[in-house]
């Protein structure tokens, strides 16, 4: 199998605001090409969730978004408003549902 360390299909990008999800997202949703994961933490932010910005205690969160096909990853933690949160919610529960229909035939088969 070849390798893509090295190729352009190779690809960490920064990402500086909610403009720059909203232009990855246009709609509000993900598909099975784009993915949103909030509260990351790691080398790049914190766990503050949404409910946390809600009750006051922050006002940014961490953002990881793949796409898979583009092998791509953006990052970063960016301020957002109150008038954001439905959108992210949205996001992360299109999220959620677009993953699961990407890895149809890859899932462990239930029992009827």
């Amino acid at each position: 199998m070849d390798t893509l360390i090295g190729s352009d299909y190779k690809n960490i990008k920064p990402l500086f605001s909610i403009n720059d999800i909203r232009a990855i997202f246009p709609t509000g949703k993900a598909n099975t090409e784009s993915w949103l994961f909030l509260s990351t933490s790691g080398i790049n932010g914190t766990y503050i969730t949404l409910d946390d910005i809600e009750k006051g205690k922050a006002n940014g969160i961490t953002i990881l978004i793949i796409q898979p096909r583009l092998v791509c990853i953006h990052q970063g933690h960016i301020e957002i408003g109150i008038e954001d949160i439905p959108y992210l919610r949205k996001l992360v529960a299109s999220t959620i549902k677009a993953i699961s229909i990407s890895q149809t035939g890859n899932l462990e088969k239930q029992e009827s």
